[in-house]
């Protein structure tokens, strides 16, 4: 009895660190799942798949007989190195144990023909461990291992020394003797494996495996106990935690590799190493954010100086794979400040001078301060009222028209989100566009704004059918560089409006395409073969190009309002904007000058040969119900103008 508990103890000492191991390959294996439903093999088959084979045979290189299966909840095996259990529903008390959150060992004992047709006993230990919510659909793990020959010979041992027939007593004895030292022996191996076993587990659970530097949940831990030394008064000053992140770190790891990105983590840990005392803490916090603990500091200056050394420390160069690879690190810096404090809130701390630290530019520090974390609430908030507003369409569109300076008539206008925020009322973009960027939320929000003023543009053209060339501009922002979903929605936009394309004008910056000008240019090609106009956005505030302008294929650009306003004022301003008007014109494309607020603007902007013009000299942004009637005006004013020639 006593070592099949130690083999239950083994066995699921194994299946954890089998579990650490191949935690990350759960999401890309979960999507195989779903990619081939019904067909097991091509599960396994898959990329994902391999993957996870190879890694449960890295894991397990002294195991030929064992079994590994990942199940839902209900029982259902959805994915095993064994393709005929896979699809099966286990039905077991242990596994229910799992299921319910707690680890469980099972021994299954059965009896099999061999191929001589006699029957043999089998022993098995199973350990069922409970998977967390992020490994849906996966609910729980096993690790079924064969140790019906382990067992067997110990329990042959035995009956040799009890079945042995014409032995005297004391052979008896010595031979029962032996035997309990080979049981005692073998169990001795088995608790020193089990022992190795929980050293590696310890390792797993408190040590980065790429960089062997303490992980998070070490880092927490220390901070934990220096908290509840200083409670204690046992600490003989406050720590500073520092959070730092790379900043270059996803370019290195995407051009050069992973294998190239883990050496660069392992000798970011190195340096970080000589910034510290021996009594302080490193630690890698996940990805490429490291943790620092810096114990008994006499003031904040000497956490300001530890930020400083490490900033020292990138100036060098790192050598990976014989590049020469140059990289910064942002830095947020926190102080203990007493019992009323966690080891979560000074590490929130950080991370919020960090964030802070990166908005600022590369290879920047800050210290925090409350004020930072009022900042930081009101930007969660912000965010969530976001969401919200999405969710409850709370954004909305105004419109500012487009003139043809010759004629005088409207021949577009320019959608202009707005947000109704049921607290403070109306707010520009400049309140919520930089946000909803960077936490991913522009995508649907620029999806409503195109689908209203696709919905708009229609009423429109139903008011002015003799207006067929009307069109509306609509901003597009540049994550929609990525792949074809974009292309998909616009072009659904337009056939549930019964649009055409080119009744569409989109609008990009500079700044946006310059970024990501490979897949502008294939993304581009795409939108003209749809009819799609595109119009570069504030021309001249960027690093303008008129490579650009010809591989991107523009058909419009829009001269930034800024040189409109100063073309009064200055010459060279205004040899600027008549350089890209001649331009533009040389090229075919059609230029629009935003800002135009007098008349002395527009007959400057005329007799330079501009062909459109936009601004509050002729109206205000306004909402889509008012823009029949501001064309409707122009239309009525050229008509006039017209009688009076005659």
């Amino acid at each position: 009895m006593a070592h099949q508990e130690a083999l239950e103890r083994e066995n699921q000492l194994r299946a954890e660190l089998l579990k650490r191991s191949i935690a990350p390959l759960f999401e890309p294996m979960a999507q195989a799942v779903a990619q081939y439903p019904a067909v097991p093999s091509r599960r396994l088959e898959s990329p994902a798949g391999q993957a996870l084979l190879s890694a449960i045979d890295d894991n397990t290189p002294d195991e030929s007989d064992i079994s590994v299966a990942l199940y839902d909840a209900n029982g259902k095996i959805l994915f095993s190195n064994h393709t005929y259990k896979i699809d099966k529903t286990l039905e077991s008390p242990a596994f229910d144990q799992a299921i319910g959150g707690s680890a469980s060992n099972h021994i299954d004992q059965f009896t099999t023909a061999d191929t001589e047709g006699e029957q043999r006993e089998q022993t098995w230990v199973v350990s069922y461990l409970p998977l967390p919510e992020e490994a849906l659909p996966f609910a729980a793990i096993s690790l079924e291992r064969n140790h019906t020959q382990l067992l067997a010979a110990l329990a042959q041992k035995n009956h040799r020394a009890l079945m042995t027939e014409g032995l005297a007593f004391i052979a008896f004895y010595v031979a029962l003797m032996l035997s309990l030292s080979v049981i005692l022996r073998n169990f001795r191996r088995s608790e020193a494996r089990h022992r190795n076993l929980e050293q590696k587990l310890q390792e797993h659970t408190f040590y980065d495996q790429v960089t062997g530097l303490p992980n998070r949940q070490n880092f927490i831990e220390r901070l934990e106990y220096l908290f509840k030394s200083s409670a204690e008064g046992s600490l003989n000053g406050p720590f500073a935690v520092l959070l730092t992140d790379l900043d270059s770190f996803k370019v290195i790891n995407e051009s050069l590799g992973h294998q190239a990105g883990n050496q660069l983590l392992k000798s970011v840990g190195h340096r970080l190493n000589r910034c510290v005392g021996p009594n302080d803490l490193v630690a890698r916090m996940g990805g490429d954010e490291y943790g620092l603990i810096i114990e008994n500091i006499d003031d904040v200056t000497e956490a300001i100086q530890t930020a400083k050394n490490i900033h020292e420390q990138f100036q060098e160069p790192y050598m990976i794979q014989g590049h020469r690879v140059s990289e910064s690190i942002s830095i947020g810096v926190a102080i203990s400040q007493g019992q009323n404090q966690t080891a979560e809130e000074l590490i929130r701390d950080a991370d919020i001078a960090m964030s802070r630290a990166k908005q600022n530019g590369r290879g920047h520090y800050e210290l925090f301060n409350v004020e930072m974390h009022q900042e930081a609430v009101n930007r969660i908030e912000l965010e969530n009222s976001i969401r919200h507003g999405l969710e409850r369409r709370e954004f909305f569109n105004r419109y500012h028209p487009i003139i043809d300076v010759e004629s005088g008539l409207t021949v577009s206008a320019e959608a202009l989100v707005r947000w109704n925020h049921p607290e403070r009322g109306e707010l520009a973009p400049n309140h919520f566009i930089p946000l909803a960027e960077e936490i991913g939320l522009v995508k649907p929000l620029d999806q409503q704004v195109l689908d209203k003023a696709l919905a708009d543009l229609c009423v429109w053209k139903k008011h002015f059918p003799e207006h067929s060339g009307l069109t509306v501009n609509v901003n597009h922002s540049a994550q929609h560089f990525h792949g074809r979903p974009s292309l998909e929605v616009i072009l659904n936009s337009l056939e549930a409006h019964s649009l055409r394309g080119r009744d569409l004008k989109l609008e990009l910056t500079e700044s946006s395409i310059l970024k990501n000008d490979l897949v502008a240019s294939a993304l581009f090609g795409e939108l003209r073969k749809m009819g799609v106009h595109l119009c570069m956005d504030d021309f001249g505030t960027g690093f303008s190009s008129l490579s650009y302008l010809h591989k991107l294929s523009f058909d419009m650009l829009k001269i930034d309002m800024s040189f409109v306003a100063e073309m009064l004022y200055s010459d060279e301003a205004r040899k600027i904007v008549h350089s890209i008007i001649e331009m533009g014109n040389h090229l075919g494309l059609g230029v629009t000058a935003e800002g135009v607020e007098t008349q002395e603007q527009l007959d400057i902007l005329k007799s330079m040969g501009c062909r459109y013009a936009q601004g509050y000299l002729f109206s205000k942004p306004l909402l889509a119900e008012e823009i029949p009637d501001f064309i409707q005006k122009r239309i009525d004013a050229q008509s006039k103008t017209a009688e009076n020639l005659a």
